[in-house]
């Protein structure tokens, strides 16, 4: 009997790379309906590319990680969209809120697949 391997399908080999991962993510989101503008966001976002105040922190243009808005400890993508007082508000409106809050806090790209 053959002994069972591991194969990913985006290769001629087989093996896992991180440029078709990132082809595949690439491809994901740039399929979905909506304006280019959203795609790029979510692009940019799945990324970590967003001007958010963590990345200008570790960027050193700033000189604290706390959300300006709501002052909480760190102003990431995750916190900014998702878990701020007005980005709160705005989901529990939305027809997906039930989605949203069931949704992996690690990183933008989890909680958009």
């Amino acid at each position: 009997m053959p002994k069972d391997e591991r194969y990913w399908w985006l290769t001629r080999n087989g093996e896992f790379t991180v440029r078709s991962c990132y082809w595949l993510a690439w491809r994901v989101i740039w399929s979905i309906e909506g304006p280019p503008k959203l795609k790029h966001f979510l692009w940019r976002a799945c990324k970590g590319n967003l001007a958010m105040i963590e990345r200008l922190y570790k960027r050193h243009i700033v000189q604290s990680m706390e959300c300006r808005v709501c002052g909480a400890d760190v102003e990431s993508v995750i916190h900014s969209l998702f878990e701020c007082h007005y980005g709160k508000e705005i989901w529990s409106s939305s027809m997906v809120a039930d989605i949203i809050t069931r949704a992996p806090p690690s990183s933008m790209g989890e909680r958009l697949v």
